[in-house]
């Protein structure tokens, strides 16, 4: 999703959901069917409010409330209150605009994944932050698995993902957490964890992580 960022044509960062600094393609919308443009990816959109619509040093770009709108199209809930925090980080979200901006958004089917990823970040999540955690995500909505808390506090400790009515975290540890400073915080983190009854699940990547969670399924299916 990282530079369909670009269309908000802002301060807002184009690798977002990534920490490798790969970038995509950059999006732009369009009232219409336009011509292609090589290197950027084209959007029609059937109505274009002009109130959705701002210039950032003379290019006409979407506002961020009516970009978090169309992404709500492709993205998942958590790549949304990731981008929402972001946009709160940067002092370019305005929750009462967004919410105007979606009640004239016609077309637009999901934005009930919006609403959620909306009341999430309120609720204290930071969306997904990796590819990793994205598509672990995504894979536990095709296999039919309950939906997690997403980088929210767990005893006052902040998890990848966590179940509170199971009392299951799962951590997705990148190639930061083979550190030994990291490991050593790690450790302490889930020995407290552990204590107060919690089951810790860690893997280096997003596939690895959904085997032990399945096991861990299985394991306590009546």
């Amino acid at each position: 999703m990282a530079r369909e960022l670009c269309s908000a044509g802002s301060r807002w960062p184009r690798t977002t959901g990534s920490r490798s600094g790969r970038h995509a393609s950059p999006t732009s919308s369009f009232p219409r069917r336009h011509r292609p443009i090589p290197g950027i990816n084209l959007r029609a959109t059937r109505t274009l409010d002009p109130r959705d619509v701002t210039v950032y040093k003379g290019i006409p770009c979407l506002t961020v409330p009516r970009l978090l709108i169309d992404l709500s199209d492709s993205l998942i809930a958590e790549e949304l209150t990731a981008l929402i925090h972001q946009a709160a980080y940067l002092h370019l979200l305005d929750l009462k605009a967004l919410r105007a901006a979606m009640q004239r958004a016609n077309g637009h089917h999901k934005l009930a994944v919006l609403e959620q990823a909306i009341e999430a970040w309120l609720d204290g999540s930071a969306g997904t932050r990796s590819r990793g955690e994205t598509a672990f995500r995504r894979a536990l909505t095709a296999l039919g698995l309950p939906r997690p808390l997403t980088n929210m506090k767990a005893r006052g400790i902040e998890v990848d993902f966590h179940w509170p009515d199971r009392q299951l975290i799962v951590e997705i540890d990148g190639p930061n957490h083979n550190r030994p400073p990291t490991r050593v915080t790690d450790r302490s983190r889930d020995d407290e964890l552990a204590a107060a009854g919690w089951t810790i699940l860690r893997a280096p990547t997003y596939e690895l992580a959904l085997e032990k969670l399945r096991t861990e399924v299985d394991r306590n299916i009546p």
